[in-house]
Parts: structure tokens; sequence; C-alpha cells
């Protein structure tokens, strides 16, 4: 049954096939008495839309605003049931959208959540004139972003390296001593790294996401190993003193008896020291070198360097930022990252970057629970006390340093028995006071956001953030992910002061900590992020308002789609010379049509020079006008240079008459350059194809021509015709896709100039 979408306006009801890709509307009226559905009569059936398989869609929920790439912005009302059928409904200003269940995914994206200050104003189904001219502008918008992120890029596909070798023996013999087994995600993320780094020849640059302590690191620990096991240098980056700490642990001891070199380089280790270690990577005796980005000063002075892994880039300063791209261009790349910016996400997303997603949880692994309340909530109290309790550790986080001694005040008043350790960064003794905090010598800890990252304590399922609204929601989503990294339930508790006054941004970014509570939802809390801070955050493009106008969802299908089509674009090759071998004798004109030797060879060789359809149209026009009438050889030459041109554009080596039956057209170009070539050319009537010819053109395409990976394309049931009437037949079908390639091509040049 074909999918329909259905709204009511005026009293009556409309439905439209076709979805988010679908065709065009197609609207029709129902019959009077019918029920036509009000948002009353889906109220009392409200449920969440679930996300893709792939996590790039957000969760729908009741109130929240969508966009209907045919509609433009509407209000999620809910679900509905209507003659056995279940329907999502979305609100319009002009009535309302019912859309099938099963076709929700495709037809609607996530744009704007319900709670969202100002409100979107509602599109009208009836009026699409201005919601068009807003898609058009975010694909066009979508379309130099791609190409811009592409351009990043490029660079590195020129490059080379030699394929690591694999070091099969050796690398299971470090996989053995690691004492859990990978979940299915892991598993995958660590083949995908161990293909680009064996597999390729071009330097790899591969974005892990995902939570914190669904192991991402075990992935980092598998690529240095094998990067030292043939004879190359690794750099870890890290943006904190606390992580670069608890990466140094975890280094040292899975590589503990496998004669890996380790160096720490960071500002609690004395100068002396990091002298050594600097002077030993620069010599090429250190394998790895763990830092902050101190290590960047003399990393390009490693003789062996190959790899560098950094964690959490986001959290880096622009200018630390700026100083290690000059490094990474030639090396590997590997980035891991829990809540990555969304620049970085979506350059993932889009296929631009290399990403593998980890959302599969370790087993036995809890959710967080998770609580949003004012300061003066018992609920705070009542955590603490719970944890205690049951022998564990609390983490208390506040944004400032001068908050520290009134909440240690508070502390100490409710909770006089507990032993409790205050810490920030700019403390002397801040590694002592740490590692009592680790091994358990204190209940609680009372600190800045310095265990933001790098510390892992099981033993610690409460968390307590004073004043969350003064954090970022990347740093709410990593403070959380320092409890519940064991089997017990562990619980977080996000306050804010109610008598000061705070901004919805900030209660909205609380709120998305209670909404996104399952495991492995970083990747979608990352999204939110987006949303709330606004489109600009991809390479300032808000401006411009595109993006805004469409939400970040559909625009990021938008982005994706083009990035796919500028790298198919990319592929289209050109033949200087192509051979059109489909008769016996190139044609000539006749010597009957111009007598004169010297005048038939200057007009012989016009036709044979023309560069261009435009000069060869004038060719043409210039022959009939000085001579009235075209022989039919003549008429033939002009076809097959227009073939010749068409054919050229095309990237068509050669055209071959295949036992009398079938055309084969022999082309480098993939199947996918072919196919996007032929959308192209069909997809705007008039553009390439004249409209009375697009409907034969496009059956003859869909059903005659097949793609032969040994032979190209092929065109059937024409090669046993006459050779003037297959030169006819093919220039007609085969003039609009080289049009369209050339299109393709010019509007990337453009592009890329401006």
């Amino acid at each position: 049954m074909a999918a329909t979408v259905g709204f009511t306006h005026a009293g009556c009801v409309k439905r439209a096939t076709g979805g988010h890709h679908g065709p065009s509307a197609r609207v029709f009226r129902r019959r009077k008495g019918l029920v036509c559905m009000t948002s009353a009569s889906t109220g009392s059936r409200v449920r969440k839309m679930s996300p893709d398989e792939d996590g790039r869609k957000m969760k729908i929920r009741a109130r929240d605003f969508v966009v209907h790439e045919d509609y433009g912005v509407g209000k999620f009302l809910g679900t509905t049931v209507e003659d056995g059928e279940k329907y999502a409904v979305v609100q319009y200003r002009d009535g309302l959208l019912h859309i099938p269940i099963q076709d929700t995914k495709e037809a609607l994206s996530f744009f704007k959540p319900g709670e969202v200050e100002p409100k979107p104003k509602l599109a009208m189904m009836e009026n699409k004139t201005a919601w068009k001219r807003t898609v058009s502008k975010a694909r066009m918008s979508a379309k130099s972003l791609a190409l811009n992120l592409i351009k990043l890029y490029s660079t590195r596909d020129k490059l080379a390296r030699e394929p690591y070798s694999e070091e099969r023996e050796l690398m299971n013999e470090f996989e053995a001593k690691w004492e859990y087994t990978p979940t299915e995600d892991q598993q995958t993320c660590i083949s995908d790294v161990m293909e680009d780094m064996c597999g390729k020849s071009v330097p790899m640059d591969r974005l892990v996401c995902g939570d914190v302590g669904f192991g991402k690191t075990e992935v980092a620990l598998r690529a240095a190993f094998l990067a030292v096991a043939n004879k190359k240098q690794v750099v870890v980056l890290a943006p904190t003193t606390v992580l670069v700490t608890q990466h140094y642990k975890n280094f040292t001891q899975r590589m503990q008896g496998f004669g890996v070199t380790i160096g720490v380089h960071m500002r609690f280790v004395p100068d002396e020291q990091k002298k050594i270690f600097e002077e030993s990577a620069v010599s090429g005796e250190l394998d790895i070198i763990i830092g902050t980005h101190g290590v960047l000063s003399f990393g390009k002075k490693m003789p062996k360097v190959g790899l560098m892994i950094i964690d959490e880039e986001q959290r880096f300063g622009v200018q630390q930022k700026e100083s290690f791209k000059g490094i990474r261009k030639q090396l590997d790349v590997l980035t891991l990252s829990a809540t990555p910016i969304p620049r970085t996400m979506y350059m993932g997303i889009s296929g631009v970057r290399d990403m593998s997603l980890m959302s599969t949880p370790p087993p036995l692994r809890k959710s967080v629970e998770t609580s949003v309340v004012t300061s003066s909530d018992p609920i705070v109290e009542k955590t603490i006390q719970h944890e205690l309790d049951r022998k564990g550790q609390v983490f208390i986080v506040t944004p400032r340093i001068k908050d520290l001694h009134r909440l240690s005040a508070w502390v100490e008043e409710r909770f006089p028995e507990s032993t409790t350790i205050v810490a920030h960064s700019k403390v002397g003794d801040l590694e002592a006071k740490m590692h009592k905090f680790a091994t358990g010598q204190a209940d609680m800890l009372l600190s800045t956001s310095i265990i933001e990252s790098g510390i892992d304590i099981p033993r610690v399922n409460t968390l307590i953030v004073n004043r969350s609204d003064m954090f970022g929601l990347a740093q709410l989503y990593q403070l959380r992910g320092r409890v519940g990294r064991s089997n017990l339930q562990a619980f977080a508790v996000f306050m804010y002061n109610s008598s000061e006054t705070i901004g919805a941004t900030a209660l909205r970014r609380l709120f998305a900590m209670e909404e996104f509570t399952e495991l492995g939802s970083s990747f979608a809390l990352a999204k939110r992020d987006l949303e709330l801070r606004g489109a600009g955050a991809l390479y300032g493009i808000e401006q411009s308002g595109t993006v805004t106008g469409v939400g970040v969802e559909l625009y990021m299908t938008y982005l994706r789609e083009s990035v796919t089509d500028w790298k198919i674009v990319e592929r289209y090759t050109y033949c200087d010379d192509p051979q059109i071998l489909l008769s016996k004798a190139y044609p000539t004109i006749p010597a009957s049509f111009i007598p004169n030797d010297g005048e038939r060879d200057a007009a012989n060789s016009r036709i044979l020079e023309t560069q261009t359809f435009e000069e060869l149209d004038q060719v043409g026009a210039d022959f009939i006008k000085e001579y009235s009438s075209l022989p039919k050889r003549v008429e033939t030459f002009l076809k097959w240079k227009e073939l010749y041109l068409i054919l050229r554009e095309l990237g068509v080596a050669e055209a071959r008459n295949i036992r009398g039956m079938h055309i084969s057209l022999s082309s480098r170009m993939p199947e996918a350059c072919w196919k996007k070539i032929i959308r192209d050319a069909l997809a705007i009537p008039g553009q390439f194809v004249p409209k009375e010819e697009l409907s034969q053109i496009s059956n003859f395409l869909e059903r005659r021509c097949k793609f032969i990976n040994s032979r190209g394309l092929v065109v059937q049931g024409l090669g046993g015709r006459p050779p003037s009437a297959q030169l006819a037949h093919l220039v007609k079908i085969l003039r609009p896709l080289a049009l369209a390639a050339q299109y393709g091509r010019n509007e990337l040049e453009i592009l890329r100039k401006g």
C-alpha cells in the first residue's frame, strides 16, 4: 500500500503521497462526515519517536517542533489511531498533518525542543512558496559547506605512507592481556582503526565517539601498540594533567612486559625529569610520550613519530589546536571524544571525516539516575547520605573556587562524621590529594571541574554539582561520566540557585541532562548541545539563517547528501580522445555537397575542431544558413561530432557495438557517478532535458541502460539499428547526461575558487 500523509484544515481532511524524499504532494478531499483530527483527540496517546538506528536522528517528544521537507516547521502533538492505522500528528497554522507511523523517520526531522523560547513560527501547508525558498537556500549553503569540509581534508587524501604491518602474533599477545571482552561496538572501532592503519596507504584521521567508560582508551592502546610494533613513535595528547596522569597509568600497566618505553610531560613532572623524557623522545629512544599541549614544542623533532592520539580535542584552546595542525598533517591521527564539538561531530556525520561510534555499554553497567533540583531541595542531602550509608564515595563539584569554602562548611555541618578533601587546580598538593581520595582515605571530594575527565574511581557513585547552570552541556555530561563506572546504581544531582535569574538556555541544558540518561547517549547529547548553542557553531553559517530556517537535523541531511555528491563529482572522468566504433568509416562531408576541395576540407576541419556543444550548434546553424538544407551524410557527421563531445564529457574512452545487439560505453567512472549524472540530468525539467522529452528519456535510461562493471554503461537493443540511427539516439539520450556532468564539474570549480 502506498504511504500516505494526511492533514486537516478548513473543515476537511487532505492526504498527500510521498515523504521526506518522496514525490510531489498529491492532494484529494475526503467525504464529509469522516472524523477530522484535532489536537485534543491526540493528547491522550503521546509517544516518543525512536531515533534512527545510526543515532543520527534525535528523539522527538510530544510538543517538540519538527520539520517536514515538503511542508516546513510544525509542532509534533503525539500519535493517534484512525481506521486501525497509527499516525503521528503534526500541527501547522492551517491544520494537522497525519503521517503513518512507519514513515516518520523519513518524513520528520527534529527542529527545536518544545520548551524553546521564543517559539518557532509554524508554517502553512497551503503556502509552500516561502518554505521552498528556505529549503533551496539551505541546500545551496550545504553544498558550499560540504565543499569547504572536503577541501579541509582533501590534502590528507593526497598524502601517502606505507601501510602498517599487522604484527599479528605480537598483537594477539597484547590483546590477550586485556581482562575484558570487547563489546560489539568496541570491536568494530578496533577493526576500523586496524583497517585504517594496515589496510590503507593514506594517513588515518578517525574520530572515535563514545560515552565515558565505554572503552575508547583500549582502542587507543591497541593503535599505539601497533605503531610501536612497527618501529613508530606515538604522541598522546590530553587537555588536563589529571587525564594525562590517568593515561600514563593505563599505558604503563597495559604495556608492561613488552619493552615499550613511555614518558610523561606535564607541569607536575619535575623539570629535570621532563628534560630527560624530551631528549629521549627527540633521540628516538622513547616509544610513547603522553602529555598536555607542551609536548608539541618538541613533537615535531621526534624522528620516528607516526601516530598522534588526541583525547577530548574539544577541550583544547584555539591556539593549542592551531599549534598541532602542522604536526598532524603527516601523521596517523586518532581522536577520542565523549561529547565532540559540533564541527568535529558533523565532520564525521557528513562523511568528510572517518568516524566510529561506541554506543554499547559494558556488561552490567547501569545508567546514572539524574535529577535537576534547586540548591535547597532535600534530595541533595538525602542522596549524599544514601551513598555514605552504602560505604561509597561522593564527588561534589562547583564551578568557582570561591564557593569551595562555603560548600565545605555546609558539608561539615550536615555530615560531621565524614571526611572531606578540598581540591582545585591552584593547590600545590593536588596530586597527593587526588591520590588520597582515589585510595579511599576520604568520603567526599569537594572540587572544581578538574575531575571532569580522567578520574576513574569505581567506588564513587554519587555526583553533586553546585551551580550546574554555569557549566556547558558537554562539561555536565563529562562530569556525570565520573560516576556509574561499576555495576552499582549511580546518582547525579544537578543544582541551580532558584534565587538567581537563570537563562532559558542554561535551564534547557540541565533538562537535557535529565532527558538523556540512557547509556550511550553522548552522541545525541552532542547534537542537543548544537541545538542549544545555535547553528553558528558550524563554521559560523548561522549568520545566513540557512540552518536556523530548516533546523540542524534536516540541514545535516542536506550536508551529508552534498558531501556524497561532491565526492562523486570529484570522481567524474574526462576522456581527451574517445573512440566511436559504431561503423567502419568515419563520416565526412561529401564532394556532392561542397565540390571545391579547399572549401570542403575547411568545412571538415571546422566540424572536427569544435570543442564545445555551443560551437558545434553554431556550425550546424551556419551550414543551414549558407546551404539551406543538409544532406544525410553531413547531418550524420554533425551527430558523430556531437557524440564525440558527449563521450569526452562523460569520460567514455570507447563506444562499441556488441554483436550487433547492444552498445557499450567503456568508462572508468564507477556506477555511483553514472547514477548521480542521470539523477541530475532528470532532476529539473527543461534544464538539461526538454520538458516534452523528459518522460521518454527517463524511461529509456531506466529500462535500456545498464551498468556492467567490466564494460561500463551498456545501451541495450540499440546495436541492431543503422549507424546513423545509433548516433542520433545516443546523442538524444546522452547529451543531457553530458550537460549535467559538465555543470557539476563547473559548479565544483566555481565553489573551489570562491
